[in-house]
Order: C-alpha cells, then structure tokens, then sequence
C-alpha cells in the first residue's frame, strides 16, 4: 500500500464527513423550521436518503483498509454472500461492504496475528541478545586471561 492511497483515503473520508455534516446542518433547520409531524418525518426521511450514499462510500473505505491489512497478514476471510453475516450489499454502490460484526471479527483476527508475530520476534530477540551477552561475556574473559 502506498502512501498516496491512504492520503487519498484519508482526503476522501474527510470530504464525505464534511459532506454529511452540512446535510445533516441543513435538515436540523428544516426539522427546526417544521410546523406538523409530517414536515419533520419527511425532513428526517430526506436526511436518511441523502447522507446514505456518504454513509456508505464511508464505509466501503474502512471495508478496503480493513480487507488490505487482512491481506497482509494472510488471514481467511469468507466470501461475499448473501446471507454472510459479514457482508451486506450496498444498494447505493452496488458493491459488498462489510458489516459491524464483520469489522469487529476482521479487526479482532488481525489483532490476534499482529500479537502472534509480535511474541514470535520478542522470543527471536530475546535470544539474539542471549548470544550476543554470552559472546560478550566470553570475550571479555578471554581479554582478561590475556591481560588485555
């Protein structure tokens, strides 16, 4: 992964927040503004419809890190499926995009890996430094029994 693309991401994510802020201003004064239950239902109602597709391009990006850190760790992960519950469709991009628990049981399997590895290189370490004491040590009696 490049840099670029996570800048990219990052500018992408920021411009659909920001998006989703002004909407979201913009029906708060439309409910402000609304006399009858009705008013403020279809002002809620238009709201829902509008932020859905920042919504989801939102989540489609967080479903792409995620999916790429999977990867990089090697880590099975079930196919797209209709009744996955991992995966949903996105109607508004007609692609798949993971769900809650699918962002949780992903998050948690790479937490898992990166403890894994992380404990694999704290024990190669530590007997790296083990040898390297021992060498250490060695020399420096040898230095002594030469009266160096």
């Amino acid at each position: 992964m490049t840099i670029s693309l996570q800048i990219r991401e990052l500018l992408e994510l920021d411009a659909y927040r920001r998006t989703i802020k002004v909407i979201n201003h913009a029906c708060e004064l439309s409910l402000r503004d609304a006399g009858s239950d009705a008013d403020r239902e279809r002002a809620r109602y238009k709201r829902h419809w509008e932020t859905l597709l920042y919504s989801e391009q939102i989540e489609a990006i967080r479903s792409r890190r995620l999916l790429r850190a999977a990867h990089r760790f090697n880590l099975a992960i079930d196919d797209a499926v209709q009744d996955s519950p991992l995966w949903r469709w996105s109607t508004q991009l007609n692609s798949w995009i993971l769900t809650a628990k699918g962002h949780s049981d992903i998050q948690n399997a790479i937490r898992t890996e990166r403890k894994r590895q992380r404990r694999a290189a704290i024990a190669w370490i530590g007997w790296a430094i083990g040898v390297f004491a021992s060498f250490t040590g060695l020399l420096s009696v040898w230095r002594f029994a030469r009266g160096l």
